[in-house]
Formats: C-alpha cells, structure tokens, sequence
C-alpha cells in the first residue's frame, strides 16, 4: 500500500469525542501569529512545507489523541522505505516540532501525550556528518571547465567556496530569490513576481578587495555582518583578475543565460553538469566545498532529495 493512502487503526476506532487532528495541528503551526514557522527564511519553509505536506498526506487525518506507538512505527517504515533515512529522520523530527508547539502555543493536552510516545521511540540513527570534500584538483577543473562553457559565474562562485569556505554557503553568494512579499528590499525583480535578496554584489567589495557582507545563519534570519580580506584567496583574486572593471556592477554571480542572479535549484544543475565532466563522484555535492551547513539543514536538505 503507498505510503501516501496509509490509513492508521487508530483513526477506525477513534472515539466519538472531538480533538485536534495532526492535518489540523500542522495547519496552525503555519498560521498562528506565535508560531517559530512565521521566523523561518523562506527557502526553509519551503522546505518545512514539503515535509509537512508529505506528513499530512500519511497521518493528517488522525487525532492526536488516536495515536499510538505503532502508527508512527508504520509511517516511518513508508518513509524510510528504499533506505530513505534521511527523509525518516526529517519527519519524525517535525512531528516532534509540530508537539512542541501544541504543547507551548496551543496548550494541548493531546500534543503532551503524542510528544511522550515520540520520546519513547529509537528510529536508527540518520547519515552522519558528510565526510565528502571537493578536492582542490576538482576545484581547478571546475572553474576550467566552466569557463570553457561560458558559465564564468559558476567559476567565480567555486572559487570562493573554495578560498573561504569556513565564510560562505552557497546561498550566501548567490543569494535567493523570494516572493515581493517577503522582508526585504531589492531593485533586482523577475516576470516571476519574485525579488532577489542576500548574494554579493561587487560594491560590497572596496579598492582593497575588503569584502564586507551581511550573511544569514540558522532556520530564522540572524543576520550578521563580516568582513573578509578577499587578497587572502588566490582563487578569488584569479576570478576577479579575469573580470574587466566595467563589468564589475550588480551581484558578482549571474545567470549567464537570462542575465539575471541564479536561482538555486539552477545553478545546483548547472554546477553538476560541469562537475560530471570534471571527474567529480556524484555523491560530493556543491554544498561539500561550501560554509558547513547545520546538522539539521544537512539533514533537511538529505531528506528533500528523497522526497
């Protein structure tokens, strides 16, 4: 039976009293006003509402109270069935996200039951912290190749994952875009209604190539201001070298073919493309030669490429 058509005992002998069910507790979460969801980055709660999408498809019809050990046993086999343990990790983790906030915001005694029977569950252990790295050969190989394409935005992106990846993810450099609707201002918008927030730009680096840039940490929008000395990175200077000064206006890293910043999910693409043809293992992702993400954001990002 898919995973998806799951249909737990529980809710068949459910009790004529009335409370909460998960579809409905994972609704609030995503509406009330004192919810942690309406602080997270937009890219996060798109990825939040995938997985919390393919949770109420299994379980949003049961009750909170209706739950019991073995209906989140059988959900979690359908997640993590194909060795998907990534995606099975994520999900039990929201449920307990989701009981954290009934328990806190909602006052609900269901949600204190359901969080007690979680407590007691051991899921084997997620993939642990990535060991994958992309070498310096590959690193050089990329750039290369991706300037024998015409893709130099992908070699000035590596280089400086590369020369300072203990300061920069990859969003940190290409940026995101996001909704008009979001927080926010930029004069870079799409056809697609969106704007494009948080990469570098070039007058963010001064005469003495001092790179000073707010980046964004964790799940909500820290911000924090850093100043990187970019002479301190070869290949970054080499990328920069290559670029006439004219041309150094608007954000450092544009699509080549719309002439517009990169969209994540594209330049992940693009990248892969010019890391096939460079000999790199297919497991070592772009995010391998970038600012360590949090385990939580490594985890996320696994259990999204199982969905």
């Amino acid at each position: 039976m898919p995973k998806e058509e799951f249909k737990s005992s529980a809710a068949t002998n459910a009790s004529s009293t009335s409370g909460i069910t998960l579809g409905e507790l994972v609704e609030q979460y995503k509406t009330h006003t004192d919810s942690g969801y309406q602080k997270l980055k937009f890219a996060v709660r798109k990825n939040y509402d995938n997985l919390l999408g393919h949770i109420v498809k299994t379980l949003g019809h049961v009750r909170l109270r209706d739950f019991d050990a073995d209906t989140i046993w059988e959900a979690y086999k359908g997640w993590v069935d194909g060795e998907k343990l990534a995606l099975g990790h994520s999900m039990i983790g929201k449920l307990r996200l989701l009981c954290t906030f009934g328990i806190t915001v909602l006052k609900d005694e269901d949600a204190i039951r359901l969080s007690t029977i979680l407590n007691k569950i051991k899921t084997p252990a997620s993939e642990g912290k990535r060991t994958e790295q992309l070498t310096k050969e590959h690193v050089l190989k990329i750039r290369e190749l991706a300037h024998e394409a015409g893709w130099h935005s992908i070699a000035i992106v590596q280089a400086f994952q590369h020369d300072f990846a203990d300061k920069f993810r990859q969003a940190d450099l290409i940026g995101e875009w996001v909704p008009l609707s979001e927080p926010g201002e930029s004069n870079i918008r799409n056809e697609q209604g969106e704007k494009w927030l948080r990469g570098i730009k070039w007058n963010q680096i001064d005469d003495r190539l001092i790179l000073r840039h707010m980046i964004t940490s964790g799940r909500a929008n820290e911000q924090k201001m850093i100043e990187v000395d970019l002479k301190r990175g070869a290949m970054v200077l080499e990328e920069i070298n290559r670029i006439p000064q004219h041309h150094r206006v608007g954000p450092i890293a544009l699509n080549e073919f719309n002439g517009l910043p990169w969209k994540g999910t594209q330049f992940r693409r693009r990248w892969r493309t010019v890391a096939n043809r460079a000999g790199v293992p297919k497991e070592i992702k772009n995010f391998d030669s970038g600012r360590e993400l949090p385990s939580d954001e490594v985890a996320n990002s696994r259990a999204e490429l199982a969905l």
